[in-house]
């Protein structure tokens, strides 16, 4: 887009036809329907205004968490409709620690607040040897794996050189 808006001859005539064609190019674009994402109509007290009003409660690291939760459904292991479980894998993947620490990891980067004693991990882990989660999830990932790969499958081996899982003793 090409438009005379004039001549200048000093730096305060300079600064005035910037102005000047800033004001056309927000003009043309409001017009054509195209909002910049750097609109600068608005002064700097009003965005200040604007951001003073807002109250943040809290900010939370869900993005990795949401990225494996939908691979343990991909996967299928959420037909275990064990909740507290897939909370404990998902935790252990994106921040190896204790459960202690898993524990806080969940609370403090998800907001997962009272909803998991240190008590209920423990249990949880119990309850996955108790109901043979092992079995069923290596059925799980044979499955998938079958479906996704059209040859034939006689052996499947899982690389766990940089796990430690503690099972108690059921």
């Amino acid at each position: 887009m090409v438009k005379h808006l004039g001549t200048a001859r000093n730096a305060l005539e300079v600064s005035h036809l910037v102005a000047m064609a800033q004001q056309y190019i927000d003009n043309a674009r409001i017009k054509q329907g195209r909002i910049s994402l750097f609109d600068n109509r608005y002064r700097q007290s009003e965005v200040e205004n604007f951001f003073s009003r807002l109250v943040i409660l809290g900010a939370y690291d869900s993005l990795i968490f949401h990225f494996f939760n939908h691979f343990y459904k991909v996967l299928g292991f959420a037909n275990l409709n064990d909740d507290c479980f897939a909370d404990l894998v998902i935790a252990r993947i994106a921040c190896p620690a204790s459960k202690a620490r898993t524990r806080e990891w969940l609370e403090d980067k998800l907001g997962i607040t009272h909803k998991y004693s240190l008590t209920a991990l423990y249990r949880a882990m119990e309850r996955s040897c108790r109901w043979h989660y092992q079995e069923k999830l290596e059925q799980c990932v044979w499955d998938f794996t079958a479906k996704m790969n059209k040859a034939e499958i006689s052996v499947m081996f899982f690389d766990v050189t940089t796990l430690y899982v503690k099972y108690p003793v059921c």
